[in-house]
């Protein structure tokens, strides 16, 4: 998809970054709270 060029990288809106870094926030969260460090799945951080 070409999504994670420099180019594109570049030109990520301020609410594109946020965005990602809340999901991967959310995401950590979850990850540590587990035994053995399990991510979650997608409906769990939806």
């Amino acid at each position: 998809q070409g999504l994670l060029s420099k180019e594109a990288i570049a030109n990520l809106s301020d609410d594109a970054i946020h965005k990602a870094l809340a999901l991967g926030a959310k995401a950590a969260a979850v990850t540590v709270s587990r035994a053995g460090a399990n991510p979650p799945w997608r409906h769990e951080i939806a």
